[in-house]
């Protein structure tokens, strides 16, 4: 089965992509629990600005390569799926940045580099935005999930080399009958 060919550079923007929700979503998690809450929306703020620019990175590397290969022994339902998951990825997550980068600019004490206008921030607009970026939570939870368990499919029922395509290292393939 021919696999798709990601660039160590997408594999890259894709891992770190990875570790920057973690880190969102556990100060996320630390500022509505109201642990450290001062912090975990500064550590919030500053992991989303990040994410902003490595969504760029990753949308300007993935305009310069080119369309990835298709996983051609998939079912075209399959792959119709996973273009699907990958594009409400791309945009749930710039979505989710953009509302909570306008949502933070109503902050008093921010850390963003340059803040929207209070006149913005503090507007009916700025209130969707607020609640724009905490339904984008849900959304993304589901997608990602998706994402993760279709990877694990591929992985554990399948066995084709699909996850292998996204490791920083790929891994060799055994044959069923390999031993360990």
């Amino acid at each position: 089965m021919a696999r798709a060919r990601f660039t160590p550079l997408q594999k890259v923007w894709h891992w770190i992509t990875v570790a920057l929700i973690l880190v969102l979503a556990t100060s996320g998690i630390l500022f509505s629990a109201e642990i450290a809450p001062a912090n975990a929306i500064r550590a919030h703020q500053a992991t989303g600005q990040i994410l902003i620019l490595v969504l760029a990175a990753r949308l300007i590397t993935k305009l310069r390569v080119g369309r990835t290969p298709p996983h051609t022994g998939h079912a075209p339902a399959e792959r119709i799926a996973a273009k699907s998951v990958h594009t409400l990825l791309y945009a749930g997550l710039i979505v989710s940045a953009i509302s909570g980068y306008i949502s933070a600019s109503a902050l008093r004490e921010n850390v963003l580099i340059w803040p929207v206008s209070l006149d913005i921030a503090w507007s009916p607009f700025g209130d969707a935005m607020l609640t724009t970026h905490f339904a984008m939570k849900w959304v993304l939870l589901a997608l990602i999930s998706l994402h993760i368990a279709a990877a694990l499919k591929h992985h554990l029922i399948d066995r084709d080399d699909t996850l292998s395509a996204i490791w920083i290292r790929p891994r060799k393939r055994r044959l069923p009958h390999a031993k360990a």
